[in-house]
């Protein structure tokens, strides 16, 4: 073994820290969710609404959320040279209600900039977006790449409304992330019972077939 750094994380998952849900999210909002908490089986849920999120049965537990110095020491420990970092809660908040999908990227891209911020050449992010308003989407997009220094854009492939990834509606939202030069990445959550394959692969509701 060598201290040779080997390889890229190129998806690096956070799990959103306190500060998000209280100090980046909107404040109209705080009042839906306290983020990351325990609920009733004593496991780690995002909760929203009294609901829990993703419906894992009782076994599957989720971590707590992680410093970015510690993120860097376990970078170290596996050799690994940069993670691009994806959000956990935030992902499964944009297929709830579109107010709060909206609110919830906003607030997770300036929480993940500056938890990236000091270690520049280590971490970089993936800014999760909504294209129910493709609008606001665009809007985001920008500012998540020009002001904040995402380095992709990240949606989820799930229908929206009816509205598939491939329809006319959503090509200037396509047409901005091409202009800005950045990958646009297509990443599924656990929960959405929209998910492709669920009625074959059990989708977030058959427990006895989770996968």
């Amino acid at each position: 073994m060598t201290d040779e750094r080997i390889a890229i994380a190129a998806d690096g998952h956070v799990l959103e820290s306190d500060e998000l849900f209280t100090e980046y999210l909107d404040p109209e909002f705080r009042d839906r969710t306290k983020g990351w908490a325990l609920n009733d089986d004593n496991n780690r849920r995002f909760i929203v609404d009294g609901i829990c999120h993703p419906p894992h049965p009782p076994e599957i537990p989720s971590r707590k959320p992680m410093t970015a110095e510690n993120r860097v020491k376990v970078l170290d420990k596996e050799r690994i040279q940069a993670a691009v970092l994806f959000p956990s809660a935030t992902t499964i908040a944009t297929y709830l209600d579109p107010e709060f999908a909206d609110a919830m990227v906003r607030a997770h891209n300036s929480w993940i900039a500056d938890y990236v911020k000091p270690y520049p050449d280590r971490l970089f992010f993936a800014a999760p977006v909504s294209i129910d308003d493709v609008g606001a989407a665009i809007a985001e997009t920008q500012r998540a790449v020009n002001d904040l220094g995402a380095v992709a854009i990240l949606v989820r492939p799930n229908p929206i409304d009816g509205r598939t990834l491939d329809r006319p509606e959503n090509d200037p939202f396509y047409g901005a992330v091409q202009e800005l030069g950045v990958p646009l990445i297509l990443y599924e959550s656990t929960g959405c019972h929209e998910t492709a394959g669920g009625d074959r692969y059990g989708g977030g509701d058959r427990y006895d077939d989770h996968r």
